[in-house]
């Protein structure tokens, strides 16, 4: 009958039409400032990774891959059956804890 399109996905695209344009906008107004946290937000997570990984080499643990792990006992997992162990080692590494034994 005449207008057959819904009226509630025209008003969703506008908003979103429009929140694109705001945000470009912003962008453009505040690019130094945008740009600026970015830079402190990136410096921040890579000062915090190499200060938790100093501090880990300072308190005695060490980083394992998973090859030399692998069938080693794990304190506290006697309780899970040998069919649920896996066949192959893990992908990643592991962090051994020197206080662990």
């Amino acid at each position: 009958m005449g207008l057959d399109f819904d009226l509630a996905a025209v008003a969703g695209m506008a908003g979103l039409g429009g929140s694109a344009v705001a945000a470009v906008g912003t962008f453009m107004f505040f690019k130094g400032l945008i740009m600026r946290i970015l830079a402190q937000v990136i410096v921040t997570a890579g000062l915090s990774f190499v200060g938790f990984i100093a501090l880990f080499n300072f308190l005695g643990f060490q980083i394992i891959p998973p090859s030399q792990i692998a069938g080693v006992p794990v304190p506290g997992s006697e309780s899970f059956s040998p069919a649920s162990a896996p066949a192959a080692a893990p992908e990643g590494a592991y962090i051994k804890s020197p206080w662990s034994h």
